[in-house]
């Protein structure tokens, strides 16, 4: 199987078992357009002139040891009224170009000489231009807000729409195709959803998180905040009984977030606001977390960092169109009138940087990260630097401890004497390593399973002492303890779940104490004779858990009945309502409570 990947300034055709470059094409800078081709069927791509607007250059691919240029086409010579969008291929003889609320549907039979057969307008003018092809006579069309409608277009001219869908996790579109029955929507903060199309509507099937953007969280005694991102807020949750989270407010959903700082009852927020797009570092009083107070504004900066002292604020600022980072010092005692302190230029390209008690650690050169200190006088200077050959970047991964990745390898050093960073041990770079953890002696890993290693004598991959698998995508965000006891937040593509952990002479998890998600899933899968579906649920509610057969057929209802908020498990043993068992397939298990539906599939194997 060949792939066809398109690098500055050359196309590079790779067999994909291998890997192996079996050809290699070099273009002319003046073909260049976003550096990305297009295709319009299995035998040609296209990519638009970056010197000429509108013009496309159309390539034979047939043979990828002889790539030609076969056409040209002015597209807004020949099609002067219709706006250049995404192209989406049809059939091998008919192609659409996309573009918000309007589909212009082609016929490609001549490759060379398009003929335009019909413009669809949508009314709705929320209507997105990633349309994807369901089959020859349905396409779906993403709308804002989370939707999608199903249109049956064989009359172009009069469009039907045979269902839609609102699926309340899904606000980024980035992205939508469908395979077969199956439609995949790509949401880079929650991940990618897959929904299955049975009788022209929408059954949403599973999440894969792996690909979604990453969120922050942060903690003030009892005031915890989740930091979305894009324009969808930040969650305030009072901890400050761990058995008994609940969810306060969300503030800030017309605004872009970046890294947030607490200190007593003050928030120190980077914000860009919508629709002006200002960028601004503000001060909150949160005192009464429902209605925040605006307090100080440092205007017009742009902050991916920043750490609250109070009368003091650090940050770390980009300057626009540069690559210069500055770390700046900033007197806020007096309201709105901040006054720069100092304003000390860092490594252009830092792949690295945080403030940690009395010092900040930043990249100082390919190998080298530098220690800044005098940071509470008038100007601060370099108190040390640490060498680590092949240094690729740096993290500060939770109080006390760096982590640093050196090629495949990441290592971790403790933070105890902050000038001179003591090495404890490295481990692989790998899915595994995708969140770590140190409290006391152990170090936890996250990412579908939360492994948790004893380090009091060394790090050994294959030694865990404990491992639970997770259902989603996990960070591990905070350590706790309250009352003698321990606990770890986590994160994922979902909400936020607090679990209690004990090491006496075993390590062990508790049950699940807090989610504000609601989770489904099953194990084992495949079966036989029986499986458990286990579910959580944030809040109380009617909840109905069925199972169907692949034709859509209801075989079992194993729970119908007001639930209480928590982890519920429930056993199925293959067998229908009546008691009678069922053959071995494919079937799906379907929770509804009273605000979503979620469908899994399993499978009984006899």
């Amino acid at each position: 199987m060949l792939c066809r990947i398109f690098i500055i300034p050359n196309l590079y055709i790779y067999e994909l078992e291998n890997l192996e470059i079996v050809n290699e094409y070099n273009y002319y800078p003046s073909f260049f357009h976003d550096n990305r081709l297009y295709k319009l069927n299995e035998q040609y791509l296209y990519t638009w002139d970056d010197d000429i607007d509108g013009l496309m250059h159309i390539f034979d691919v047939s043979d990828v040891c002889d790539i030609q240029e076969i056409a040209q086409i002015d597209f807004n010579v020949i099609f002067p009224n219709l706006p250049i969008g995404l192209t989406k291929i049809i059939n091998d003889t008919t192609l659409c170009m996309c573009e918000p609320g309007q589909y212009s549907f082609f016929d490609i039979s001549d490759i060379s000489d398009w003929q335009l057969l019909r413009t669809i307008e949508f009314p709705d003018e929320n209507a997105l231009h990633n349309l994807a092809i369901f089959n020859d006579d349905r396409i779906i069309i993403p709308l804002k807000n989370g939707c999608v409608g199903l249109y049956d277009v064989s009359n172009f001219e009069d469009p039907v729409q045979l269902s839609s869908c609102n699926y309340d996790s899904i606000y980024n579109l980035d992205g939508c195709v469908c395979f077969e029955d199956y439609f995949y929507r790509v949401d880079t903060r929650l991940g990618i959803h897959q929904f299955k199309i049975i009788n022209d509507q929408f059954e949403y099937l599973d999440t894969f998180p792996e690909f979604k953007a990453k969120r922050g969280v942060y903690m003030n005694d009892d005031l915890l905040a989740v930091r979305t991102q894009y324009w969808h807020g930040m969650h305030f949750y009072d901890i400050s009984d761990l058995n008994n989270v609940y969810y306060i407010c969300t503030h800030f959903d017309n605004h872009f977030q970046y890294a947030s700082d607490f200190e007593d009852n003050l928030l120190a927020i980077p914000l860009v606001s919508y629709p002006d797009y200002n960028e601004n570092i503000d001060i909150y009083d949160i005192s009464d977390i429902e209605n925040p107070e605006l307090v100080n504004r440092i205007e017009n900066i742009f902050a991916t960092y920043v750490y609250l002292e109070y009368p003091y604020l650090y940050a770390l600022e980009t300057i626009a169109g540069t690559y210069e980072n500055h770390f700046v010092r900033y007197d806020i005692s007096e309201p709105f009138n901040p006054q720069v302190i100092y304003d000390f230029e860092l490594y252009p390209h830092m792949y690295g940087y945080f403030k940690y008690g009395d010092y900040v650690y930043y990249r100082g050169g390919d190998d080298t990260i530098n220690i800044l200190g005098n940071l509470d006088g008038d100007y601060p200077e370099v108190v040390a630097t640490l060498e680590i050959d092949d240094l690729l970047g740096f993290w500060l991964r939770n109080d006390g401890y760096l982590q640093t990745q050196q090629n495949q390898e990441l290592a971790i050093y403790s933070l105890e004497n902050p000038l001179e960073p003591e090495f404890l041990f490295e481990y692989p770079h790998n899915l595994e390593s995708f969140s770590v953890g140190i409290e006391e002696n152990l170090f936890f890993q996250g990412c579908y399973s939360i492994n948790v290693f004893d380090i009091e004598n060394g790090y050994n991959i294959n030694d865990p002492i404990y491992s639970l698998e997770m259902p989603f995508l996990t960070d591990l965000r905070y350590f706790i303890e309250r009352d003698n006891e321990d606990y770890v937040l986590l994160t994922s593509s979902t909400g936020i779940s607090l679990y209690k952990y004990d090491y006496n002479n075993t390590f062990m998890f508790e049950n699940e104490i807090y989610s504000n998600r609601i989770s489904l899933s099953n194990y084992p899968n495949p079966f036989n004779p029986e499986t458990k579906i286990v579910f959580n649920l944030p809040e109380e509610g009617n909840v109905k858990l069925e199972i169907y057969n692949i034709k859509g057929q209801k075989v079992k209802t194993l729970l119908d009945c007001y639930m209480s908020p928590g982890r519920s498990e429930m056993i199925w043993n293959g067998k229908d309502d009546n008691g009678k068992p069922v053959g071995s397939g494919v079937y799906f298990y379907k929770l509804q409570t009273p605000e979503k539906c979620f469908t899994k599939k399993c499978m009984l194997l006899k």
